[in-house]
């Protein structure tokens, strides 16, 4: 009867520690059990490697400079911003065609904002930019020049089993005038 009493104990810690880990993460962000968030992979300080963009627990947004190898990098972190909980990163990319990559992050009353990056290992001295409203409902799945026309694009979908859609850029710190498109079913 101890041994039943233990497996059931053991059980509910495994289903209980599965349903925390299911609930911290979203399909608009991808944690991790460190606590990082990723806002994405990019050539972030302009120096020819990929870099990683991640916010910490606290909030902190950090630059993990790359070396183009296939072992740990040396490079130490550099902090790059602060404030960055309860913001849904949609990606990174050169969303306003400046030559620099950029953030394009939806806050927590569903507004779409850019945040110019500089290719620096440090804080942008851009402001932000709102890009978009009413984004509360969706699902990103990244930032891409998906239909070649030299613009970063957003695709998106809102729930499950639901369409995919692009939302077509037009390299501007402001709102597309471009209708959404839908791209797929039964996402």
């Amino acid at each position: 009867m101890a041994s039943v009493r233990r497996a059931a104990a053991a059980a509910t810690v495994i289903v209980t520690a599965a349903a925390a880990i299911v609930t911290s993460t979203s399909a608009a962000r991808a944690a991790t059990p460190s606590g990082y968030d990723f806002a994405g992979i990019t050539d972030w300080d302009g120096d020819g490697h990929q870099d990683i963009v991640a916010r910490d627990a606290h909030g902190r947004l950090w630059l993990y400079p790359g070396e183009s190898t296939r072992t740990y990098s040396t490079q130490g972190r550099y902090q790059i911003g602060n404030g960055w909980n309860g913001y849904a990163f949609a990606g990174l990319g050169d969303w306003d065609a400046d030559g620099h990559q950029d953030i394009v992050a939806r806050d927590a009353h569903g507004r779409l904002w850019l945040y110019p990056g500089e290719s620096t290992r440090a804080y942008s001295t851009q402001g932000r930019y709102q890009i978009g409203a009413d984004w509360a409902l969706y699902n990103f799945t990244g930032i891409a020049d998906w239909d070649g026309d030299g613009h970063q694009d957003i695709v998106t979908f809102m729930h499950y089993f639901t369409p995919l859609w692009l939302f077509p850029g037009e390299s501007v710190r402001g709102y597309s005038g471009q209708q959404r498109a839908q791209i797929g079913t039964g996402w």
